[in-house]
């Protein structure tokens, strides 16, 4: 373990626009602590995880404590895992003759106890937050439900989630899975349910970002807005605008935008950063990101 200290770049509370400012901009990790990248809160809002630039490995850090620990070095284990209160879900991959295959994971991080839901499978999602404690994952083109994390799962359980398969978003409610192209064929990523599961968030490559109802009816027109991600309260997502010269990103700063469109804000607007991959908090109005270098930073707001 190494012990943190979080030291504050900004204090200071300005207006951003009507009902929304910032309130701090923290960085949470040092340059020679290592690189870490892609972070997520769990679904307290009091610890952080988040994994390296190949997505090997993760890391645990405490906001409580300032104290960060590695939990895993397994090969894949940082891409899109899930976060709730106690508990770990990721994915991890291992080749063998050639061909790849899946396995799913949930780790206590109070006791470290693990526990295998799925073992070298083909055809198998990262697992994705069904609600608060609740975790689901795709196998086979089925939803199987992890309640709680207590139990093994089954599929047919009640699960109303998202997913994004072979670039299509395909929407999961009880038993039934729907294929949706809402601006017809191409490559659909970043597909997310509302807090209200009623909206669904997504992007078109080469198209933007866009919120639909649950048929694939478009309601709302977001532009240019990477890696969003909800807010809790539903009326806002946070984003990356990124900027690249066609082989690297070059810039990049992270938005806020309402979720009818009508407001994009800057949050960050420095030029000697890039803020990239915002993640937001369920219990909380804030976002942790990563930087170019490596570095974690967590972003408190106001919504007055």
């Amino acid at each position: 373990m190494t012990r943190l200290f979080a030291f504050l770049l900004l204090t200071s509370t300005f207006l951003l626009a009507q009902n929304v400012s910032v309130v701090e901009n923290i960085a949470l990790t040092k340059k020679e602590q290592g690189q870490f990248f892609y972070p997520r809160f769990n679904s307290a809002g009091d610890k952080i995880i988040f994994t390296s630039e190949s997505y090997k490995g993760l890391w645990l850090f405490d906001l409580q404590t300032n104290v960060i620990s590695n939990l895993t070095m397994e090969e894949g284990a940082g891409y899109n895992p899930v976060f709730t209160e106690n508990f770990i879900t990721y994915r991890v991959s291992k080749s063998f003759n050639g061909r790849r295959f899946f396995s799913i994971k949930s780790k206590n991080i109070i006791i470290g106890d693990e526990v295998i839901h799925e073992e070298n499978v083909r055809d198998l999602y990262p697992p994705q937050q069904l609600n608060v404690e609740d975790v689901f994952y795709i196998k086979d083109k089925e939803a199987y439900n992890i309640p709680k994390i207590n139990s093994q799962s089954k599929p047919g359980d009640e699960v109303i989630n998202v997913n994004i398969e072979n670039q299509k978003i395909v929407l999961y409610k009880r038993t039934a899975r729907t294929e949706l192209e809402p601006l017809g064929k191409g490559n659909y990523i970043w597909a997310s349910l509302s807090p209200d599961k009623q909206e669904l968030l997504f992007t078109k490559a080469g198209k933007g970002t866009f919120i639909s109802d649950l048929n694939g009816n478009i309601i709302s027109e977001l532009g240019y807005a990477n890696y969003p991600s909800w807010m809790k309260n539903g009326k806002w997502i946070v984003c990356m605008r990124d900027v690249d010269d066609g082989v690297r990103i070059i810039g990049s700063d992270l938005y806020l935008i309402s979720a009818d469109g009508s407001q994009a804000i800057n949050l960050t607007n420095t030029e000697d950063l890039m803020e990239m991959y915002p993640s937001a908090s369920l219990a909380d109005d804030e976002v942790v990101y990563h930087t170019q270098e490596g570095q974690i930073h967590k972003l408190k707001l106001r919504f007055n």
